[in-house]
């Protein structure tokens, strides 16, 4: 995210794609991005810097991405899959590897994703189906819920971060 937002200036796009090859050349074969990641030029976009570095290389399976679902409202199928097709255009990919719903906001919506992640991933739009920034009991009650496990769970983890210890990986 910082090479478009939060982090200071957004990079250039040369620069972007500079750092990219060299992360990819020394061995990085996992990109981690979300349609979030952007500021108020829609042409600085991760998932764009990405999708341009993407089609400089010509085997696919040899890498892997994961974005996020930025939830402002509706988590059901329809709204999700037009959020996943904007963000696949953006990349200029077919699919993901893994589609994160980006920070939970209840136990609902992310039950609600979820269905909608599993139908993507029967549509072969998505392989796995993440939650990023749930707790632990919330996780329970999502796939609880749902009936349908969830394959990832990304969490920020250092050393201030330290509650997720407590009951998602005591």
């Amino acid at each position: 995210m910082g090479m478009t937002s939060f982090y200071g200036p957004a990079m250039d796009h040369a620069d972007a794609m500079a750092l990219l090859k060299t992360v990819y050349d020394e061995g990085c074969r996992h990109f981690d991005t979300a349609e979030m990641y952007t500021n108020e030029d829609p042409t600085i976009h991760n998932e764009i810097y990405l999708g341009g570095f993407f089609q400089t290389i010509q085997e696919r399976d040899s890498f892997s991405v994961a974005t996020k679902f930025w939830p402002t409202g509706d988590c059901g199928y329809d709204v999700v899959k037009e959020h996943l097709l904007a963000s696949l255009k953006r990349l200029q990919l077919d699919y993901v590897d893994l589609y994160y719903m980006h920070r939970v906001k209840s136990i609902e919506d992310g039950v609600n994703f979820v269905k909608a992640a599993q139908k993507l991933k029967e549509e072969g739009l998505i392989n796995e189906i993440g939650l990023s920034e749930v707790s632990g009991p919330w996780l329970e009650q999502i796939t609880k819920q749902s009936g349908i496990t969830i394959d990832a769970v990304q969490q920020e983890w250092s050393i201030l971060t330290r509650s997720l210890e407590d009951d998602l990986v005591p």
